[in-house]
């Protein structure tokens, strides 16, 4: 949901739902709610608030509990530790809230309407086969990657998570945007080609665009870039920023399967076998690195492209338990 995962907007959303907000509380909380997607997930989190059967102001029946501890912390002695000790269950009542909100928010994307959950992961790759949404979008799994969306999917919100690499083709609809949600970010299209590479060991998010419009940006809407055909960007979650990035003719091959080389340089070489491929490829002893390689790869073979470099840069590979080490004397 758009800039609602902030704890400012997720307090303001408490205090609504208690019927705590004060006047200046109620503007800046109208403002937010006027964006359609904003107000599309308040309706959903407010089904769900009145399906737990919470009272107005009773967010976890747990306030009764507030009130004693606060008669025992008033028969402490010193002023100031009453403060201190008050301080902090404020802002553990609010955490607490904050986290609740969370949980139902997460609980009405997937639920309001009985819906079910669908898991697909790929334990190859599934260039092949993609796997068709109820929208009619398709979704081509790398190796190891995870999708999950609701079985309702398409009808009010086409809302997917993605663990890993994936390329889509959306299916365009102008009334309910696709939004992919991952760990540190989302990306955001109405339809268009793209590929999303969010593994949960990298700390960045990948986007590169095919065809149409994509917006890439961190969970909170805070750093946002456009992204149109032919141009790539990425978000960096240790500086919480999207950037746009050099656009890799290679960064499909996973998925087109073919890669190309133009005066390509070692180490590049080896990084694009290791995604293309899922492998891992060591440098080794020798004067490789001093190599350069033009070559097209089509129906891509790790072991052909291999003995390609054998002959052409006088390179040797040798297969490990891990995966591949090149050495030799090189050009």
């Amino acid at each position: 949901m758009e800039k609602l995962k902030d704890d400012r907007s997720w307090l303001l959303i408490t205090k609504h739902l208690s019927n705590e907000l004060d006047e200046a509380e109620k503007a800046e909380f109208s403002e937010w709610a006027k964006n359609e997607v904003n107000q599309q997930e308040l309706e959903r989190v407010e089904k769900i608030w009145d399906l737990s059967s919470q009272k107005e102001g009773q967010l976890f029946d747990t306030d009764n509990g507030w009130d004693k501890m606060d008669r025992r912390i008033a028969n402490d002695s010193g002023n100031i530790q009453l403060t201190r000790k008050r301080f902090f269950i404020s802002v553990v009542r609010i955490a607490a809230s904050i986290l609740f909100l969370m949980t139902l928010a997460f609980a009405a994307r997937y639920f309001i309407s009985g819906s079910k959950l669908t898991k697909v992961t790929a334990t190859e790759k599934m260039v092949a086969t993609p796997v068709v949404l109820p929208d009619n979008s398709k979704v081509y799994l790398n190796a190891g990657s995870t999708i999950i969306y609701p079985k309702n999917f398409g009808n009010s919100s086409r809302d997917i998570e993605l663990k890993g690499e994936a390329f889509f083709e959306v299916a365009r609809n102008e009334k309910v945007p696709f939004i992919i949600h991952t760990p540190n970010a989302q990306v955001r299209v109405l339809g268009t080609s793209f590929n999303v590479n969010a593994y949960h060991a990298s700390d960045s998010v990948q986007v590169i665009v095919q065809s149409g419009t994509v917006e890439l940006s961190d969970n909170n809407k805070l750093s946002v870039i456009q992204l149109t055909k032919g141009t790539s960007g990425v978000y960096y979650s240790n500086i919480r920023q999207t950037q746009y990035t050099p656009h890799d003719i290679n960064g499909l091959a996973w998925y087109s399967n073919s890669i190309t080389f133009k005066g390509s340089s070692i180490p590049y070489v080896v990084k694009t076998l290791e995604h293309a491929f899922d492998k891992k490829i060591e440098i080794g002893t020798g004067n490789i690195l001093n190599c350069k390689l033009d070559a097209d790869f089509k129906d891509m073979d790790l072991n052909k492209i291999l003995e390609s470099l054998k002959k052409s840069l006088n390179i040797e590979y040798k297969q490990t338990s891990n995966g591949y080490v090149l050495s030799g004397p090189g050009c």
